[in-house]
């Protein structure tokens, strides 16, 4: 699995990912710098969504926090053969497994893991690596923004069980519980004035 985070950073945006050529293109097409000390991608605050957006591209990658716009998150279960798209599988705009080089292992965006099937150990040529044969491959991407499968015939995937986060619900509900209270407080000072 690849490590893919995008943080914030005083007044820049770190993007922190495996090398991709195509990757590079877009970073520097978006003003951003190579930071060796950090061995991350840097850009201007301002830029975080963009940055995120890049990140989901090239490397699926999914806002922990479901921000810049992702909603609804999903698991998904799909045939591999079905996603296959120049030498790599992309479900909409995400990229969700790819090999760099054709006799490297290939790499899975965060959430992916393999259900059935096995990818073999090369694929393509050197000038064109491909993830190779996805025949009885079956994938699960997990977290998922829902809106990725739009457009997409509902008969290649299934919908995985998306039991609630208790632990992310019991925050929110700590969070307007507070929200409540300072909106209680708000409204009984109006009212004495």
């Amino acid at each position: 699995m690849v490590d893919v985070n995008v943080v914030a950073d005083g007044d820049k945006v770190l993007l922190y990912s495996p090398y991709d050529a195509e990757c590079v293109k877009d970073c520097r097409q978006m003003g951003g710098k190579w930071d060796s000390g950090r061995r991350a991608w840097a850009f201007d605050k301002r830029d975080m969504e963009r940055v995120e957006r890049i990140a989901a591209k090239y490397f699926g990658y999914t806002p922990s926090s479901g921000a810049a716009g992702e909603g609804e998150l999903v698991d998904v279960r799909f045939k591999a053969e079905d996603f296959y798209h120049a030498g790599e599988i992309r479900v909409g705009d995400r990229r969700l497994v790819w090999r760099t080089d054709r006799d490297r292992p290939v790499h899975f965006a965060v959430g992916v893991v393999v259900v059935e099937g096995r990818f073999g150990d090369s694929g393509g040529s050197a000038k064109n690596p491909s993830v190779g044969d996805t025949e009885g491959i079956v994938l699960e991407a997990r977290g998922l923004p829902a809106s990725v499968l739009e457009g997409v015939d509902t008969g290649l995937y299934e919908l995985v069980s998306n039991a609630p986060d208790v632990t992310a619900l019991r925050a929110e509900r700590a969070r307007l519980l507070e929200r409540v209270a300072e909106i209680d407080a708000l409204l009984a000072e109006t009212a004495e004035k």
